[in-house]
């Protein structure tokens, strides 16, 4: 049970209340705000197989593990991280690298700018308004001539020092603070990156966000001349046994170096220049990766091969989630790249913090050819188990992964095997919300379809708490109990309403196929049900579609609902009427005041005080 909505709001109990007033005094004709009523005979509680009840209330999680409040509990401390650059303050964010199309990737590769050596943005600027403007402007444009003329106004004071706010192509979000050598630099005017260091550019100065300097947001973009313009430049300043470190090395919001930059952007070009000119292969980001790993998450084979023959011995190191470079190839499936580092002689069975295998990353990330390669070469990945206890099966279940699920069962994979908490592939699936893999684990094993995790949780309950329509509307055909309970006592339509995700008309919709195929309003081990629990929360559109079932068509599956479930007392015998009232929901109390049929299931023997709490 939720903490939200385990415990209900005991304040309208406690004194220093108010009677709900003129409100329900206008609706029910009260005239001094108490609702005074003879008892009308309760009706005889609906009769429910006991043996079921008991049952499902017999099967306790091992663990103490939570119910339908956090379904998804189960701990998964193996599950890859979705980023490696994890600081999003400061790094790049790690979308930046699908921001490039293919070309401009190739011609940055190459250490190329656009093709027109211009900023393919100035042609849509509207006409700059002050010399400022038309600085930028014309560097965007490369215009050497009228960027040379700006600078020679004397009337134009600080032109090296200004800061524009600039969209680069391969970072998600404006750069602040870029300065007229930065932006150069970075769109690949070497010949304006020139001038500006000739005329006293600052190259040392950063931009405000991410804290990138000229030398490398220049290797980031792969603008080769840039790199070594502005490298030459500081070797001229310096005496002859210097080492220009202060640029070489120069660190970004994240830590990362010009190199890290040029190898995870497969710049491959820079990244050769870099290594000649002495810049340190094992550099390291604030998460621990080399330029190594980041080559390898993003296959770029020309780093990977260059900065491996600089250092072998950084093959198999690590990053703080414990990667090593090969384990991240399953990334975006860089098999060349993997195969390479094998050759290097990177670790086969190396595990990642998750204790996550070669395959159970493969398999993760839907990479089938590597999912084959690997387990042909070492077929005792089938069945080793991550630190949650998953294998690769279990992990492409999770995934939906259609093709490598199939793969795996031809190969022998065990279709019955139970990660921690209990839960099976099936019920993997089924609150992931990938049908096509439910179905053919169902047509293999039916008894899928009935099983509980450890929690109580069968595949129904969960793909209706995560509300998969489709998934409850193929496990219904195929029969599954829709009166099931998790250890917590709770039904299907109480992990429905539970969960505070979720799209209002998607929880809606699940709710009403499950009453029209007769769910009912079940109480749990705290003796609450589903109704109780939306008025707790002030969910009136789903207090609304529970009285209205009070009238459902008699013919239909399961009839009306019964009205003694919506007078129903929990643990602390609060109704869903003084629940709603504890907290402030006046519309909630309202629309269940206002239910015809409701109204004369309420009154007490003796006075009743609808109260709230005073504001």
């Amino acid at each position: 049970m939720d903490d939200d909505i385990d415990a209900p709001d005991q304040s309208h109990a406690q004194g220093n209340l108010i009677p709900l007033g003129s409100i329900i005094s206008q609706r029910l004709g009260i005239t001094n705000g108490v609702f005074t009523a003879t008892r009308m005979e309760e009706p005889q509680p609906e009769v429910h197989d006991v043996a079921q009840q008991d049952a499902a209330g017999d099967t306790a999680s091992a663990n103490g593990e939570a119910g339908a409040g956090d379904v998804r509990a189960i701990a998964d401390e193996s599950d890859p991280p979705t980023e490696h650059l994890e600081d999003e303050s400061e790094a790049v964010d790690t979308e930046d690298r699908d921001a490039a199309s293919d070309e401009e990737e190739a011609a940055s590769a190459n250490g190329d700018s656009d093709s027109d050596g211009t900023d393919s943005t100035a042609s849509e600027e509207v006409a700059p308004k002050d010399w400022k403007e038309q600085l930028e402007y014309e560097i965007k444009a490369g215009a050497l001539d009228k960027v040379e003329a700006i600078l020679d106004n004397e009337d134009n004071e600080g032109a090296l020092e200004i800061r524009f706010e600039y969209q680069f192509r391969n970072i998600s979000k404006p750069t602040e603070g870029v300065t007229p050598l930065i932006l150069a630099a970075t769109l690949g005017h070497t010949e304006i990156v020139k001038l500006l260091m000739k005329r006293g550019a600052d190259i040392r100065a950063t931009t405000t966000t991410y804290s990138y300097t000229a030398f490398a947001l220049a290797a980031h973009e792969g603008q080769l001349e840039v790199v070594k313009a502005i490298l030459e430049h500081r070797k001229a300043e310096l005496e002859d046994d210097e080492k220009p470190e202060d640029i070489l090395e120069c660190r970004a919001g994240n830590d990362e170096t010009p190199l890290i930059f040029a190898s995870w952007y497969g710049r491959g070009p820079v990244v050769d220049y870099l290594i000649s000119e002495g810049a340190d292969v094992t550099a390291k980001d604030n998460d621990n990766n080399t330029g190594l790993h980041h080559a390898a998450w993003e296959g770029s084979i020309d780093p990977t091969t260059s900065l491996l023959n600089a250092d072998p011995s950084i093959v198999d190191w690590r990053n703080d989630s414990e990667e090593t470079a090969f384990l991240l190839t399953a990334r975006n499936g860089a098999l060349a790249v993997a195969e390479f580092l094998l050759e290097k002689g990177a670790s086969l069975t190396a595990r990642d913090i998750g204790e996550s295998t070669i395959l159970h990353l493969s398999a993760w990330y839907g990479h089938l050819d590597m999912v084959k390669k690997f387990l042909a070469v070492r077929s005792q990945f089938l069945e080793e188990r991550d630190k949650s206890g998953r294998t690769p099966f279990l992990r492409a279940c999770w995934e939906g992964h259609v093709d490598v699920v199939a793969y795996l069962i031809e190969q022998g994979a065990d279709m019955l095997v139970k990660a921690q908490g209990g839960e099976t592939a099936f019920q993997a699936a089924t609150a992931e919300g990938h049908l096509q893999v439910v179905k053919k684990l169902y047509d293999s094993h039916p008894e899928f379809l009935d099983m509980k995790r450890d929690d109580g949780q069968t595949a129904l309950i969960l793909a209706a708490w995560t509300w998969h329509l489709d998934i409850v509307k193929y496990l219904m055909d195929q029969k599954a109990d829709i009166h099931a309970k998790d250890a917590e006592g709770d039904n299907i339509l109480n992990n429905v309403v539970f969960p505070e995700n979720g799209k209002p008309e998607t929880v809606l919709e699940t709710l009403e196929y499950l009453l029209d195929k007769g769910a009912r309003l079940d109480s749990n081990n705290t003796g609450r049900n589903a109704f109780q629990i939306a008025a707790y929360a002030g969910k009136e559109d789903v207090v609304k579609l529970f009285l209205d079932a009070l009238s459902k068509d008699p013919d239909s599956d399961g009839g009306p609902m019964p009205s003694h479930y919506y007078t129903a007392k929990d643990t602390w015998g609060d109704t869903a009427l003084t629940d709603a009232a504890s907290k402030d929901h006046i519309s909630v109390v309202l629309a269940i005041l206002e239910s015809i049929i409701f109204i004369p299931r309420l009154l007490p023997s003796t006075t009743l005080i609808f109260a709230m709490k005073k504001k």
